[in-house]
This record gives structure tokens, C-alpha cells and sequence, in this order.
């Protein structure tokens, strides 16, 4: 079979994951969490976080998320088994600071969940550009 996907779309899904995610678990790991500065912002020395024992059935309910992500959003359903998260860290980022510009570029998909509801949060910059692979 000869089938072409274009994987450089930049398509971009926002989805309610609270009942799907176990967020009280997430919050008590949170809690003791080390930090080490990151460029304009703190980003955990953990960076196998979803990895912990009490978080493990949240991965494996993002990894049903992103699978239907690449099904529907991407058009690609016959091509993979067994997604895997790699890593998953938390980024501290407070007032005055913010995320600086970064990608990823060996990976399929980047994910973001915000534990905060806050407005300010719905105050997004997302900028998408394809870099030069090293």
C-alpha cells in the first residue's frame, strides 16, 4: 500500500481532559516538586513526571487522547502502535515570566495542560515555524 500524510500540518487541539486526568494526584506531586531555572521561567528537575505511580493511569488516558488526535486530526490510523510518552515535566511560570520559544523536534506530537483556569491563560501566543533538523 503507497499512502502519503503531510506530518508538518500545524493543527492544534484544546480539549477538557478533567475527566479523563486525574488532577488531585497531579496537585500532590506538584506539592514537593525541585525546580532548576529555565530560560525565562522554572521547569521541573523531574522530567518523567507522569511516569509516578499514581499518575500512571492519567498517561495511559493522554496517550488514548493523542492516538485519537493522529486518527482524526491527522488523518493517520494504520501507522502506529503503541504511542509513548517519553517525558513529561512541569514548567513554573509566574508573573513577569513566560515560556520562551522552542520546539520539538523529534517528536510527533507536544502537549500543554494547564492546571490553572484562569482567563489570563486564554491569553495564548503560539507561534509555528519548522526549524532545521539537526
Amino acid at each position: 500500500m503507497d499512502q502519503y500524510f503531510n506530518i508538518s500540518q500545524k493543527f492544534i487541539q484544546i480539549k477538557d481532559i478533567s475527566p479523563i486526568f486525574d488532577f488531585v494526584a497531579l496537585n500532590d506531586q506538584l506539592i514537593d516538586l525541585e525546580y532548576n531555572k529555565n530560560i525565562s521561567n522554572k521547569i521541573s528537575k523531574d522530567l518523567f513526571l507522569l511516569d509516578r505511580e499514581n499518575l500512571v493511569k492519567s498517561k495511559n488516558a493522554i496517550t488514548v487522547v493523542v492516538e485519537n488526535y493522529l486518527r482524526d486530526a491527522i488523518g493517520i490510523k494504520d501507522y502506529f502502535t503503541n504511542l509513548n510518552i517519553t517525558n513529561s515535566w512541569a514548567n513554573k511560570t509566574s508573573s513577569n515570566e513566560a515560556h520562551h520559544d522552542h520546539v520539538h523536534p523529534f517528536s510527533i506530537v507536544s502537549g500543554v495542560i494547564f492546571l490553572e483556569d484562569n482567563v489570563d491563560n486564554l491569553n495564548l501566543y503560539i507561534e509555528a515555524y519548522s526549524p532545521d533538523i539537526p
